[in-house]
């Protein structure tokens, strides 16, 4: 896996990165969406900034994110917001797996764990929960 611990996320790649994105202000994707190369790298790659707005879209009504082999096509991951006092999305959590190993279908049988494990933080740094934040 090419991602490192303080490496830098792909914008239209990761499911981390996308789902942080997805809780940001208008004002942010904007700017983020501008900034973007939508550089390919498999076949599942998100290619356009209206590709990626949609996904924000679904991302913000589900609660979490996928990357389903969209930069290295064989690892895939689910990724959940981490939020702060102000309601914030300010970091992501994420399950990763090779796919030879786990697919993302077996990877969201442990969503509930990942969301549970999401409140506590999120609680942690001051977090309430609200209708708009909580999903499932």
């Amino acid at each position: 896996m090419r991602s490192r611990i303080g490496g830098r996320a792909l914008l239209h790649t990761a499911g981390v990165a996308k789902v942080i994105m997805a809780f940001a202000p208008e004002s942010a994707q904007d700017a983020a969406i501008a900034e973007c190369g939508f550089e390919r790298y498999t076949p599942t790659t998100i290619t356009s900034a209206a590709d990626l707005a949609r996904e924000w879209a679904l991302i913000r009504n589900k609660g979490w994110a996928v990357d389903d082999r969209e930069h290295e096509d064989w690892i895939n991951c689910i990724a959940v917001p981490i939020f702060d006092a102000r309601g914030d999305a300010v970091a992501g959590l994420s399950a990763t797996a090779v796919r030879a190993i786990t697919s993302l279908e077996t990877l969201q049988t442990h969503l509930p764990t990942i969301l549970e494990t999401r409140d506590a933080i999120s609680l942690e740094l001051g977090w309430r929960p609200t209708p708009s934040t909580v999903r499932s």
